[in-house]
């Protein structure tokens, strides 16, 4: 059950049309509301039109043009204490994975379990890779 008194929409941001639609079917049945952005300058016009409303962001690690970090610094100086989940198909590179170790944030490898980007969004703990 999500805390109505704080924060409940996720902001989700990659390129693949089939992704978003599943991100969005599986926040929304979690409570979530879902902003959706096809690309980085998109995520960035939702993110400050809806900046106070969101909880956590989901940001595809290859987003265009500028990347999932230049999106994420930004949205981290509005809003430091986002939750922060970056996605792809490989390894991050090492200045995204920088970014995700100094901010807390989460990467999750495509294709990503459904059930693993719930708990994500919601903070809770991810069984460790092996």
């Amino acid at each position: 059950m999500l805390d109505d008194s704080k924060p409940t929409s996720v902001l989700v941001a990659d390129d693949d049309e089939q992704l978003l639609r599943l991100c969005s079917r599986l926040l929304t049945r979690a409570g979530y509301t879902v902003l959706l952005a096809r690309d980085a300058d998109e995520a960035l016009r939702v993110f400050h039109e809806h900046r106070d409303a969101i909880c956590s962001v989901v940001l595809d690690a290859t987003l265009v043009p500028g990347g999932a970090a230049a999106v994420y610094e930004e949205i981290a100086r509005v809003r430091g204490e986002l939750r922060a989940i970056f996605t792809g198909g490989d390894a991050p590179a090492p200045a995204l994975r920088d970014l995700i170790a100094n901010h807390r944030g989460v990467f999750l490898h495509k294709p990503f379990p459904g059930a693993a980007l719930v708990r994500a969004v919601s903070g809770e703990p991810l069984p460790v890779e092996p």
